[in-house]
């Protein structure tokens, strides 16, 4: 996996690696893409001379199944398969492993929610079952070691399964050494970037001896200006008192779960049970804070993403009621900024025309 950050030519890596794969051991490229980076991967396989079909996504599950051999696979936006219950990430995984393909992914945001997004893209070509030579460590000595993991789960402890029951971020770090390159700015500035002696300022070189400066990124403070007392300014109407009042006074109840633990209870909970609930205890006011200053930074926004925040944060909280009603388990895990703003998830869509 390519996770570079953007704009430090992904691409471009992934067509010189195609092209070595090409005249080395004579592969030819399939590039799996979003549909509007066809157009892109097409100019791209033209200039380089690289033996390539582009397909879209959209059409994987149409034409993967009839699709000859294709044993290098690049696959661009991968973050966009991080479910592996959808019928695209079925098809394009039951194609790598009937035809035994290597694969090459491209992202520059490969996590996104949780540490499952980076494992459901590894599961693409690694079998579940394949010896990884490492373990999660971390995850295991909280559950009191091998013997104790070896008698709660039925796979062993070097597998991709074996690293999902994680949360531990050194568990991930070590495993995604083996499977991910990702250079960010700062690493570039400090290991390839020379220093302007004029300006001061970092840039590359190229072979023709042109330079390619870093940009200095300035914030610079915006302002505009609302009319409180106009009944027709959205933004007036966003930032009145009574928008302002509600979103302070929210209890959330569902982000500080450990202040409704039953004490009274006989039931002893296991040790990594223990370590939930301890975790729940301290993450209460913490969470309801960021919940709060997270829809704020929406309505800072813009009106159209403070309201969509909104109405996800409702439907969020009418999971947890009907759970609670139904005496099912409670959804619980990381939230993070981005979970009040889902915009892009990895859904099959299917039209019915009458």
């Amino acid at each position: 996996m390519i996770g570079d950050v953007v704009g430090f030519g992904k691409t471009l890596t992934a067509t010189a690696l195609a092209k070595i794969f090409e005249e080395d051991f004579f592969l030819e490229t399939l590039i799996i893409c979003p549909k509007n980076l066809t157009h892109m991967w097409k100019d791209y396989a033209h200039t380089y001379q690289l033996r390539a079909k582009v397909l879209p996504i959209t059409q994987v599950q149409s034409v993967l199944p009839k699709l000859r051999r294709y044993r290098l696979i690049i696959i661009d936006e991968s973050h966009n398969l991080r479910n592996r219950e959808g019928k695209r990430y079925r098809a394009i995984q039951e194609y790598i492993q009937i035809n035994e393909s290597k694969v090459i992914m491209l992202s520059a945001t490969p996590y996104n929610k949780t540490y499952l997004d980076l494992s459901n893209q590894l599961r693409l070509f690694i079998p579940e079952d394949k010896d990884l030579g490492i373990s999660p460590e971390r995850f295991i000595k909280s559950i009191g070691g091998r013997v104790q993991f070896m008698a709660k789960y039925q796979y062993s402890a070097t597998t991709l399964p074996a690293f999902e029951k994680s949360s531990y971020a050194d568990d991930w770090r070590e495993l995604m050494r083996l499977y991910m390159v990702r250079r960010p700015r700062s690493f570039i500035k400090q290991n390839y970037a020379e220093t302007d002696p004029v300006n001061g300022r970092k840039y590359l070189q190229f072979s023709d001896g042109s330079r390619s400066y870093f940009p200095d990124r300035i914030p610079k403070k915006v302002e505009y200006d609302f009319n409180p007392n106009d009944p027709k300014d959205q933004y007036a109407k966003l930032y009145s008192d009574t928008v302002v009042d509600a979103i302070n006074s929210l209890n959330l109840p569902r982000y500080g779960l450990g202040n409704y633990l039953d004490k009274k209870t006989t039931l002893k909970p296991a040790k990594e049970e223990t370590v939930i609930q301890d975790n729940l205890s301290h993450a209460g006011r913490r969470l309801m804070g960021f919940c709060r200053t997270n829809l704020f930074k929406r309505l800072e926004s813009s009106g159209y993403s403070f309201l969509i925040s909104l109405s996800r944060h409702i439907l969020r909280n009418y999971i947890y009621v009907y759970a609670l009603e139904n005496n099912l388990p409670l959804p619980i895990g990381t939230q993070e900024a981005n979970m009040l703003d889902e915009f892009l998830d990895d859904v099959d869509l299917h039209i019915s025309c009458a």
